[in-house]
């Protein structure tokens, strides 16, 4: 586990940013798709780049999503929703 630390004006410390914990130990891919920004079809199509590639099992792989999830597109519900259920092509889901 990593974290920094920060001096308070007391000389105490406190942690300042999140905690990096590892993966379970059966994840063995991790994919990652970054500012959808709202737009239903770049998160589809690029869960379906996911689903073909050679590498990856719903059951050792993780999705996650980064940056701007919703943003100015126009299928921000739609994109809430997807994230909030399980994986159309099975895998583990998470939007960080």
């Amino acid at each position: 586990m990593i974290w920094w630390r920060k001096k308070q004006s007391q000389d105490r410390e406190r942690s300042n940013a999140p905690k990096v914990v590892s993966l379970p130990e059966h994840i063995t891919h991790v994919y990652a798709i970054g500012d959808v920004h709202g737009m239903k079809d770049l998160a589809t199509k690029a869960e379906a780049a996911i689903a073909v590639d050679p590498s990856f099992s719903s059951d050792t792989s993780l999705i996650l999503y980064l940056g701007d999830l919703v943003d100015r597109g126009p299928d921000t519900a739609f994109l809430l929703d997807w994230i909030t259920v399980p994986s159309k092509i099975g895998a583990n889901v998470s939007a960080w």
